[in-house]
């Protein structure tokens, strides 16, 4: 168990039976699920993780404990303590799974989340593999690939300055399986530069973040030098495990864990992507939840959809070198923000859909909207996703994204009686693509082309998620 917010978590305990203390019987011996054996246990980097994405004290379920509020003396805690202690996703239905020590004990782990029919599977945790390597060679990679292909979000924290330069702009060090194309890989904001001004300030917290920029090779042989960026999104990290507790003063403890003396909670603050991941993964399950009411269940849970869904969620935000100001990106992810800050988006004009390219068929063409766009709507964005293999090949294909402005016929979007006003290509060689308008499109349609100049093996699938709006992808601000 545990919440979201600061001072906030509960009690972690590994239970090879699916109930969590104090809330079940099972969990007899209480231990670390950072699987360290400690007679003082902490609460630490799991139960972090996962009370980011699913805590729940709406129902009183914290009645009876302390669990850091300071204002609690017995019984149950304030409605302003539970709403604030209550985490992102609170109904999203956790799964156990096994240890995962060693790095075949990760895979099978992993394994097991995809059979278990989960849909997203959040990863604040990385096994071998060497920083800014997209090729998958180990069993972790390829159970990350095979959650992928299996229509699972394997969503993944970045590490945290893996390179330890303290650079934002530093070289690509995107750790472990996060650098795989297959992954959401999740860097991490500074928190209180967000609360302060998120539109100017809201930027990388460089010692919990990673530089994308891996190089993508063409099944031409042509190096793109630091094309793959990486990076998918980014999200608020910043988490206190518990406060006023002294692991070495019992009395200061709060509550007992095994109801019997000790052990008990420690304070342990933390920042990192690890608590950037949970974030993103806790929206994905919202974002779920209306795609599914939008599009229904079929188109949702189709390969790569939501994993593509959720890209559209960032804001494409941008920092050039040197500069303290954001811009938005009309084109192209970004090789520290990826697609840029999370900020779901629920809009009522969209297209969520699917093309395999190959070398015979290169291109793939759809409208966004089947009539005239509504007065008002001012924004548009297209993100695509190429669902690159990277188990038995180095190469990737080079697919561009072009978005189209046309005009209307008689009201309605169809290429006879209309014609091209302007268009936004995205040709950045990245496997991740975005183009994007911020003008004034009412009266107006929206055609998406994906065009393979080159294409990996016998063909590449790309998912394709597009929206209109009269909101900027980062408003409100």
């Amino acid at each position: 168990g545990g919440c979201a917010d600061t001072n906030r978590l509960v009690a972690r305990a590994d239970c090879t039976n699916p109930y969590l203390y104090p809330f079940g019987s099972e969990c007899d011996s209480v231990s670390n699920l950072d699987d360290e054996s400690v007679s003082t246990p902490k609460v630490q980097h799991a139960t972090t993780v996962v009370g980011i994405a699913a805590a729940d004290y709406s129902d009183n379920q914290g009645s009876g404990h302390e669990l850091g509020d300071n204002t609690w003396t017995s019984g149950a805690h304030s409605s302003t303590w539970k709403d604030r202690s209550t985490s992102i996703a609170p109904e999203i239905e956790l799964r156990f799974t096994g240890n995962m020590i060693s790095s075949s004990g990760a895979a099978e782990a992993i394994d097991e989340m995809s059979s278990g029919g989960a849909k997203i599977v959040n990863m604040s945790f990385w096994y071998g593999g060497g920083d800014c390597h997209p090729a998958a060679s180990g069993a972790v990679d390829l159970a990350v690939e095979n959650l992928f292909d299996d229509a699972r979000v394997p969503v993944i924290s970045t590490d945290n300055d893996p390179n330890q330069d303290g650079e934002p702009f530093g070289a690509c060090d995107v750790k472990g399986q996060a650098a795989l194309p297959k992954a959401l890989a999740v860097a991490a904001l500074g928190q209180g530069d967000c609360e302060g001004d998120y539109a100017h300030e809201c930027q990388i917290r460089v010692a919990a973040a990673a530089n994308g920029g891996a190089d993508a090779v063409t099944p031409n042989n042509v190096t793109r030098t630091g094309a793959l960026t990486l990076v998918g999104l980014v999200a608020v990290d910043a988490a206190l495990y518990r406060s006023d507790t002294d692991c070495n003063d019992p009395s200061s403890r709060g509550f007992v864990l095994d109801g019997l003396d000790g052990p008990y909670v420690c304070a342990e603050p933390g920042i990192g992507s690890s608590f950037a991941a949970p974030v993103v993964t806790a929206a994905a399950a919202l974002v779920h939840e209306w795609a599914v009411d939008k599009f229904g269940p079929t188109p949702v849970d189709g390969v790569g959809r939501l994993h593509t869904l959720m890209l559209g969620m960032g804001d494409s935000h941008d920092l050039d070198e040197g500069e303290t100001l954001t811009e938005q990106r009309t084109s192209r992810a970004e090789r520290r923000f990826g697609m840029g800050r999370l900020k779901p988006k629920m809009p009522t004009t969209a297209l969520l859909t699917s093309a395999t390219l190959t070398d015979a068929a290169p291109t793939a063409s759809f409208f966004v909207n089947a009539s005239a766009l509504p007065s008002g709507t001012d924004f548009a964005k297209c993100v695509a996703l190429q669902h690159e293999d990277m188990s038995s090949k180095s190469v990737v294909s080079d697919v561009n994204l072009v978005l189209q402005n046309r005009t209307a016929s008689g009201g309605a979007c169809t290429m006879l009686g209309t014609s091209e006003l302007s268009s936004i290509t995205d040709n950045s060689h990245d496997i991740k693509k975005m183009a994007a308008y911020r003008s004034s499109l009412a009266g107006n349609c929206l055609r998406v082309t994906l065009d393979a100049d080159d294409v990996a093996g016998t063909s590449v699938n790309v998912s394709l998620f597009c929206y209109a709006s009269s909101e900027d992808d980062d408003e409100p601000n």
